[in-house]
């Protein structure tokens, strides 16, 4: 029994193969698109899990007001539970490369063992002089080439570096920088073009800016546990670190008060033996003052000494002359000698007293040196005295500032950041997730139809034998031996459909939806992930869609009698349907036409189980299509609706009027051109998160609308007055903004800017907020310095021309061509195609076994008529059209309910999509209805012309044959 039991399981299956077939293709390609699209976010999180722990990106990032000393950061891997801590110092700086081209690079030092850069090409750096850049940014001919430090730097951070070029020696991927984005910038024109590795004898710095600490745990990201242990090492490294670095505060505060007060008591020490000195000096001259004085006083008197004695030998020498007069008027020779001899005595006198007098004039000589000797030494005295003044001055100075400086050195604060305030950390999780909307819907769509099509394959084959089944109960065979038969017929295709579906479906999936998000990620391989519980999951529902259906056709005809079975059950009653009740359209149809009406119109089940199959297919087929329209012509929209500049130019320094007349007079084929400030900033939402936007101001907002267009359902949005914004409608979903609320910007080192809300305007690729420039200066506080310039060109002008001369310039930073960037986005956009087409493919692949197989079960169970209508001598298309009409006439009843659900499903599928700096226009173009209704007729034509052949090899014997 045994035996025979297995091999009528085996006859029935090979016998009925092609219904075997349909519901192991239905369940595969149910399980398929469930377990692939399910697993499609695990797939992404497993592959970022990875990547983020083979290159360690840090769990812990820490900053604080006064940085973090080499010791500190070693200390900091002594926090419990660390794997690896590292110091980093991080700069922005402007680069020039050997073409002169310019742009913003984030420079970040190399911390050994956290944030390790994924080498994509070349080697990592030797020397101090050699640098990593962003393989994002850079293509591999840029390794070997020199990267310098740019003129236009200031001081302050050409003084970071410690050479003003660089050799790049390679180019790195960063699990710091998951995705594209790169962040924003205070320099140049507000957005980084890359990231690049230093190692930490590039930079010259005191203190590192921001501390890494990798944890030693097995959580995988984003889990609950890993957010969990996250906050508690938060708390643990705030109180950890925060010791360390406040304890370097104490020591230094300790320090400085000691060097205070140790300048005090040496500014004290040194006044005091200054002043001793001051006052010897003071002594010394006052002394030598009186020495003077007495001096003085002696020379007066010897002075008024020498001048008596001088009057008192002029007068004997006038009295001897005029005595000598006397005595020669006498004539007395006598008295004359006498004379001569006192007269040679005065002269002897007068020739001492003239050497006294010279002996006077020197000692006076000698006193007015000593005077001025002293008035010398005095001065010196005096400004001595004002000198100590002045270094007493200057020291207290000194000391007050550095008292000012110590009592202005505030306790610092301790930022512990964790890996969600991360950009691309955290947006991957969002990312990831997008696709999980299209998982709720999808399968569930795939699996009630193949309920559908296991219902009727079961119950027809059922049905067919019947006879079979009566004859087995009449031999003994009990209910559940004649219904595992059945159950293991379907139960064995769908165990088998379940894991082919499982195992294709967790790698085609996840790896194509992968692909379209290259764009943005793309930093690994997609990892391949099972889930034990899904394929249970799946396998369940796919039994219940088989064996449940299996059970259900057998319980009924279980329940009747054998000889009720043997017999060949009645057919239905005929009547009248529905069409034959309006005699004036039933008059004109042909014979055939009316057999194939009521055919259709009799049979309810059938007619309900082909058009529910049929109208979920057109609905996936709308969704397919609706979801290549909604993707691809964003690029259509914003680049002929909205954006109309053709060439954007970047300066290095802001526009003067004189460079922008001399640029426009090399430039031929200018048809149009708007000045403006472009910078990068981000929108913050309620909690403090924020979206990265471009700000744009321009001072004439009325010509600026010749270059971009803001507008919002086609009604055109009015441009921004003082004090208000307008901003891009995904931008404005992302944050929560309405027209007439606020929208606050966030900027620079962390200042931030509010403004009103005018207007909401369409826009698909990244995130713009539009304002005036009196707006931008007042709200963001700084001037309104316009570095960018849009061209418009006139026709046939080449843009790729005009650009390669205007990059020439020294003074251009960087220009920008939009029909490069529109076909860079469109090719973005076309790798998003992988998703719909292979969505396209499964729901066609749905439709075609659903017609198939129901055109499959229709056959069968009208053999019999068939061959009666060979046997009447109907023509061989004449056969083929009496079936096969039916399934064309179904199927349009089909595609006529599916369309609009299919414009529902659209909708709610566009929904679950979101990509951040994406926004996509729902809507399906005329030609995508046409598209899907000719797609599912091709099904149908292909089924139909795969059962042709079915239809001839009906023998004409068969309506011999009797029903007993």
């Amino acid at each position: 029994m045994g035996s025979a039991y297995v091999k009528n399981i085996v006859r029935t299956i090979t016998r009925n193969f092609g219904r075997y077939m349909a519901i192991f293709a239905i369940i595969a390609l149910g399980v398929g698109f469930f377990a692939g699209i399910t697993q499609t976010k695990p797939a992404m999180i497993e592959t970022a899990d990875r990547y983020v722990k083979e290159y360690r990106l840090f769990d812990v990032r820490v900053l604080s007001t006064i940085g973090f000393t080499k010791e500190e950061a070693e200390r900091a891997a002594e926090l419990p539970g660390a794997a690896a801590a590292a110091g980093a110092v991080s700069r922005d700086f402007i680069f020039q490369d050997e073409q002169g081209n310019t742009g913003v690079l984030r420079a970040h030092s190399l911390a050994g063992g956290v944030n390790l850069p994924d080498l994509r090409a070349g080697r990592m750096p030797e020397a101090s002089n050699e640098i990593l850049l962003d393989a994002r940014a850079f293509p591999e001919s840029a390794i070997g080439t020199v990267i310098r430090v740019a003129e236009e730097n200031d001081g302050e951070t050409k003084a970071w570096f410690a050479h003003d070029a660089y050799v790049v020696t390679g180019l790195v991927r960063s699990a710091y920088y998951l995705n594209a984005e790169r962040g924003t910038t205070t320099l140049g024109n507000g957005k980084l073009a890359g990231f690049a590795y230093l190692p930490e004898g590039g930079f010259v710095f005191d203190h590192y800016t921001e501390l890494f600490v990798a944890m030693d745990h097995d959580h995988a990201i984003y889990s609950d546990e890993y957010n969990e242990a996250a906050d508690a090492w938060r708390d643990e490294a705030k109180d950890f670190i925060g010791a360390l670095v406040n304890g370097r505060y104490e020591r230094e505060v300790a320090e400085a008060r000691q060097r205070i007060d140790d300048a005090r008591r040496e500014l004290e020490e040194k006044m005091a033996e200054a002043e001793a000195e001051l006052q010897d000096a003071k002594k010394k001259l006052d002394e030598a003052l009186a020495e003077l004085e007495t001096g003085e006083r002696q020379l007066a008197g010897a002075r008024e000494q020498l001048a008596a004695k001088e009057r008192e030998l002029a007068e004997t020498e006038r009295a001897l002359r005029l005595q000598l007069e006397q005595a020669a008027a006498a004539g007395d020779p006598s008295l004359a000698a006498p004379l001569q001899a006192f007269l040679a005595q005065v002269e002897a006198g007068k020739a001492e007293l003239a050497a006294g007098r010279r002996e006077l004039e020197a000692r006076e000589r000698q006193l007015a040196d000593a005077r001025r000797e002293w008035a010398d030494g005095m001065a010196e005295y005096e400004e001595g005295w004002r000198e100590l003044e002045r270094e007493r001055e200057k020291a207290e100075a000194e000391i007050r500032e550095a008292e000012d400086k110590l009592a202005s050195f505030e306790p610092p604060e301790v930022y512990v950041l964790l890996r969600n305030t991360n950009t691309g950390y955290a947006s991957f999780e969002n990312d990831a997730g997008t696709v999980e909307g299209i998982g709720k819907v999808f399968p569930v769509f795939f699996f009630l139809i193949a309920a559908l099509v296991c219902s009727t394959t079961m119950t027809r084959m059922v049905d067919d034998e019947r006879t079979q089944i009566g004859t087995l109960r009449a031999l003994g065979y009990g209910t559940a031996a004649i219904m595992g038969k059945y159950m293991i017929y379907s139960g064995s295709a769908a165990v088998l459909g379940c894991v082919a579906g499982y195992f294709v479906g967790i790698r085609l999936f996840p790896a194509t939806i992968w692909q379209a998000y290259s764009i943005l990620y793309g930093f690994a391989d997609i990892a391949v992930v099972g889930n034990n519980v899904l394929l249970l999951l799946s396998l369940a529902v796919s039994l219940l869609c088989s064996v449940g259906t299996a059970w259900a056709a057998c319980r009924h005809e279980l329940g009747r009698m054998p000889a009720e079975l043997i017999r060949p059950k009645a057919p239905p009653a005929g009547r009248r349907i529905l069409l034959e009740r309006a005699g004036f359209l039933w008059r004109r149809l042909k014979f055939l036409h009316k057999v194939s009406a009521r055919n259709i119109f009799r049979f309810k089940k059938r007619l309900f189980m082909m058009i529910l199959g049929i109208a979920g297919c057109t609905a996936l087929v709308v969704t397919g299509f609706g979801l290549k329209d909604s993707i691809t012509n964003i690029v259509d929209y914003q680049f002929d609706e909205i954006m109309h500049h053709d060439v954007s130019v970047t300066f290095a320094k802001p526009l003067a009027e004189e460079a922008l007349d001399d640029l426009l007079a090399d430039a031929e084929g200018v048809e149009r051109r708007a000045v403006l400030l472009e910078t990068s900033a981000e929108a913050l939402r309620a909690d403090g998160s924020g979206k990265n936007v471009y700000v744009i101001a321009v001072d004439d907002p009325g010509a600026f609308g010749a270059f971009v267009d803001l507008h919002r359902d086609g009604e055109a949005v009015p441009f921004p007055g003082p004090g208000e914004a307008a901003i891009s409608e995904k931008l404005a979903e992302m944050i929560g903004a309405e027209i007439g609320g606020t929208v606050t910007f966030r900027y620079g080192d962390g200042k931030t800017a509010t403004l009103k809300v005018s207007g909401i305007f369409e826009n698909y690729v990244m995130h713009y907020a539009y304002m005036t420039a009196d707006t931008f200066a007042q709200a963001f506080g700084e001037p309104y310095e316009p570095k960018t310039l849009y061209l418009m060109l006139e026709e046939g002008t080449d843009a790729y021309a005009l650009a390669s001369a205007i990059a020439d310039r020294g003074d251009v930073a960087a220009v920008t061509i939009v029909e490069q960037f529109r076909r860079s986005v469109e090719n973005t956009m076309e790798r998003m195609n992988d998703v719909v087409l292979l969505v396209i493919a499964s729901a066609g692949a749905l439709a075609f076994i659903v017609l198939f197989n129901l055109t499959n079960i229709n056959i069968t169970e009208r053999a019999r008529e068939i061959a009666t209508l060979k046997v009447l001598g109907f023509y061989r298309h004449e056969t083929r059209s009496y079936v096969l009409r039916e399934n064309l006439v179904l199927s349009l009843m089909g595609i006529a309910v599916g369309l609009p659900f299919g414009v529902l499903l659209h909708r709610f599928v566009m929904d679950q999509i979101n990509i951040d700096i994406v926004s996509f226009e729902v809507t399906i173009l005329p030609q995508s209805y046409l598209y899907s209704v000719l797609t599912v007729l091709a099904f149908t034509l292909a089924v139909n012309l795969l059962m042709d052949g079915r239809i001839e090899r009906i023998s004409m014997t068969e309506s011999l044959k009797a029903m007993e």
